[in-house]
């Protein structure tokens, strides 16, 4: 955990409410000093560390991502301020890259899309 990313996080967003709430708390699992931050702790994590339900994170994640709500609450950010590399379903927790104010980072690649590989999971070797 890194105090830099919660503080960058509280410095340069947007978000409001829950939605900033979750965010901060992404920020706090964030692996590095310095932008962009990554962090991968899961939905489960994230409502027992803020009191949120499951399924309000998961929105809140989404509203972050850009992505629209079908109730249309929380309001989608644009820009996105958290990139999702999606961990493969349940029990595989998803790949979360700040990007508040503007940021560029380098992108997820399309391999790690399209596959779903998690940059951080070991995959098996068998000979």
């Amino acid at each position: 955990m890194t105090w830099q990313a919660a503080r960058y996080v509280t410095e340069n967003s947007r978000a409001k409410g829950n939605v900033r709430f979750v965010l901060l708390r992404i920020a706090e699992h964030a692996s590095s000093k310095v932008p962009p931050f990554e962090s991968w702790p899961s939905i489960e994590i994230l409502a027992k560390e803020t009191g949120l339900s499951d399924r309000t994170v998961q929105r809140c994640v989404h509203a972050l991502a850009g992505l629209g709500a079908e109730s249309g609450w929380p309001t989608p950010l644009d820009p996105p301020e958290i990139e999702i590399l999606k961990g493969g379903g349940r029990q595989h927790c998803n790949l979360y890259r700040v990007i508040v104010k503007g940021d560029n980072p380098t992108p997820f690649t399309d391999t790690e899309r399209v596959t779903g590989r998690h940059p951080l999971r070991r995959e098996r070797v068998t000979s």
